[in-house]
């Protein structure tokens, strides 16, 4: 669907580490969003191929973009995908960059609130990632679509709700599942507004286990 590519692009991005290119057909058309990584600058590429009449329209920025095309055109845009991308994505593990560590106890709706002030948060202002270190799962269970859900407890005595979508790596959501005495975890810190609470939550990035 149209209205989703944007999204579906953004999570396989997070997932693979790769650009990632996402297409809906509507009226006849291809229409897409994209979405790139750091040192590959989509915007720059489908500039260009619309200024070789590659595809019809599109634009954006380094990390983001998006594209108009015919379904004639599709082969041509893949095969000057693959030339204008090779090379420029190498086969590393992504580093998580973290902006600071919590206790589940300091992730307060205050808290959050008082992140907002820094953003909007996108490309060129990432949403702040922080390290929960030293903490146990507990209660992890497999929710909708292969999500994983839990609640994070610290030696401060406090607990914070989690979620590790489907979206993240398969073996995070594993390590989860086996509800370890003791973790890091790393993620982003969002509002629970669930049945009129004030509270907030942590989506889940990553894990280690000391």
């Amino acid at each position: 669907h149209i209205g989703v590519v944007g999204i579906v692009a953004s999570r396989l991005k997070d997932r693979y580490h790769r650009p990632s290119f996402v297409l809906g057909f509507n009226d006849g058309k291809f229409k897409g969003s994209v979405r790139s990584i750091s040192g590959v600058d989509i915007g720059r590429m489908v500039a260009a191929a619309v200024d070789n009449n590659i595809i019809e329209g599109g634009g954006g920025h380094a990390m983001a973009a998006g594209v108009t095309l015919t379904p004639a055109q599709l082969p041509a845009f893949e095969s000057y995908l693959a030339e204008a991308l090779e090379g420029k994505v190498q086969d590393t593990p992504k580093e998580l960059m973290l902006d600071g560590s919590l206790t589940p106890k300091a992730a307060t709706r205050d808290f959050y609130e008082s992140l907002q002030e820094v953003g909007p948060f996108g490309a060129g202002n990432a949403e702040p990632c922080f390290a929960l270190p030293d903490v146990r799962i507990i209660k992890a269970t497999i929710v909708g679509d292969q999500h994983v859900r839990c609640i994070i407890s610290g030696i401060d005595g406090g607990s914070l709700k989690a979620m590790a979508f489907a979206s993240v790596p398969e073996d995070v959501r594993h390590a989860l599942l086996q509800n370890p005495y003791r973790a890091h975890i790393a993620g982003t810190l969002r509002p629970d507004d669930w049945n009129g609470k004030n509270d907030t939550q942590f989506f889940i990035r990553d894990i280690a286990l000391p």
